[in-house]
């Protein structure tokens, strides 16, 4: 896992598979879900958007596979909060 820009995270999972992604993805989305920070006489709720790729046989440079799941991400932004979404 690694710090891409301000509020974006990179993680590189060898061998993860579609349905194995769906389901790490939904356990994420319901652990940041559920974390309520006090601010003040405030609770936040945090949020999260998800946006996974997978390299292809095809890809010659590793910018490719971050554009397809940068898109994925953005896809899951516009969906509105805690959503996930897989390109390939």
């Amino acid at each position: 896992m690694i710090r891409w820009g301000g509020d974006e995270f990179i993680g590189i999972f060898h061998g993860l598979r579609e349905e194995n992604a769906l389901i790490l993805s939904e356990k994420i989305l319901l652990e940041v879900g559920n974390v309520k920070i006090p601010v003040g006489d405030d609770i936040i709720s945090p949020s999260i958007s998800i946006g996974f790729s997978y390299f292809k046989k095809s890809d010659k440079e590793y910018t490719e596979v971050l554009k397809r799941a940068d898109d994925a991400l953005y896809d899951s932004k516009v969906q509105g909060r805690n959503k996930a979404n897989i390109i390939f």
